[in-house]
């Protein structure tokens, strides 16, 4: 095999390896008898061979996934050797190389997280997003190990790519220790990752031991915390939001938070948006049905006669206008400035009924059915919120 790595030119490395093979047709697949093996694949890659890695990985493919004795994977060996051309050449290959763990559970994300290579830590994201899931054998995400290592750039990368694609919940993960990242960068007193983090976690959650990222940031010297006490108390939307909910332990934050992150779960800024539109267009459309039923003149301001074949368009009319609301109300973020939009949704609904009862009197059955489809809605986001600020209906 050294004769492989050691020619000359790649060419000729190319050339060896299928003079190997020819000679021995099993020479490739000898390496995979063994559950650990230090392959061609590993040797190339740490040489930073690579245009002889990506034939032998074309070649076979699972000595991408082997480790060596040493528990590293090829990718694993040309990262901690600098060798970043082959590096991206391999993942570009075969992109799934970016989630195979290695020792202690770390894949060439979690490396790339905790040497700061923003630019590979970007390359990974795009080529394996699902690589963001792995976890050490500390049940530590990549992010983890970006605000361990007090890594920003890291940091920035990742916590900016998890917002665009709605896997910002990876954030609220906790490592064996019971720590989000939240918890270990206020613990280790890093208020640029403190505040960026603020925005997208949960401020007032509880790690292992109980404590939330405030509890943390006191137990810490006066002259060290004072940056991260002023971020913590300012709150994820700033001074005007915390006053308006403040709360003996300022639990009060971070429940809104929590339950706009709820909402926000699997969901991208731009696909909530795109649902909203939707709810509203057919809104809209079913008031206005309402108030100028089909088949009646514009002019006739009379109330609808008992003319059965307008039960079912009043029915679907009246569920569907329900339903459209109850999702505006759902997915609306809670926030002070948006208080008076959600009143205002209710009043929409009480004229929706009003005007329902005067252009069909005998409206009275099919109207409950929808307010009760709204306030199901309405009640259980409320119920939610207020279950998390007082307990209410939890022991």
């Amino acid at each position: 095999m050294e004769e492989i790595i050691l020619s000359a030119t790649e060419d000729e490395g190319i050339a060896s390896l299928y003079s190997l093979i020819r000679g021995d047709p099993d020479f490739l697949q000898t390496f995979d008898r063994s559950q650990f093996a230090d392959t061609p694949l590993h040797r190339a890659a740490g040489e930073g061979c690579t245009q002889l890695a990506l034939e032998i990985q074309r070649l076979m493919p699972s000595f991408g996934r082997k480790l060596n004795p040493d528990g590293l994977t090829a990718v694993d060996l040309a990262m901690r050797r600098g060798h970043r051309q082959t590096v991206r050449a391999l993942v570009k290959l075969s992109p799934e190389l970016v989630g195979v763990q290695g020792r202690e559970g770390i894949t060439p994300l979690h490396y790339a997280a905790e040497t700061d290579d923003a630019e590979l830590l970007q390359e990974f994201l795009f080529r394996c997003p699902k690589s963001v899931e792995e976890l050490t054998v500390r049940e530590e995400s990549a992010v983890h190990v970006a605000v361990k290592n007090r890594k920003l750039a890291a940091v920035r990368v990742l916590v900016t790519w998890l917002q665009k694609t709605g896997r910002i919940n990876v954030l609220e993960w906790k490592d064996c220790n019971g720590d989000t990242v939240l918890h270990l960068a206020t613990s280790t007193n890093q208020p640029e990752v403190t505040e960026l983090l603020t925005e997208n976690v949960n401020v007032y959650g509880r790690n292992g031991r109980n404590s939330t990222a405030l509890d943390t940031v006191t137990e810490l010297p006066t002259e060290m915390n004072t940056r991260a006490l002023q971020i913590l108390h300012r709150g994820p939307r700033g001074s005007a939001y915390a006053d308006l909910v403040i709360t003996s332990d300022h639990r009060s934050r971070g429940i809104i938070s929590k339950f706009n992150r709820y909402l926000e779960s699997g969901l991208s800024h731009e696909m909530r948006s795109n649902l909203l539109v939707v709810a509203v267009l057919i809104v809209t459309a079913t008031y206005q049905a309402a108030i100028n039923p089909p088949g009646v003149p514009t002019n006739n301001h009379a109330p609808i006669s008992d003319r059965s074949e307008y039960f079912g368009f009043i029915t679907s009319n009246s569920i569907a206008f329900a339903l459209s609301l109850g999702m505006i109300m759902l997915m609306l973020p809670v926030r002070p400035y948006n208080i008076l939009l959600h009143v205002s949704l209710y009043f929409l609904m009480c004229s929706y009924l009003s005007g329902m009862h005067i252009t069909w009197p005998h409206s009275a059955r099919i109207l409950s059915i929808a307010i009760f489809l709204f306030m199901v809605v309405s009640i259980t986001k409320w119920i939610f919120v207020l279950n998390e600020l007082f307990g209410c209906f939890t022991k």
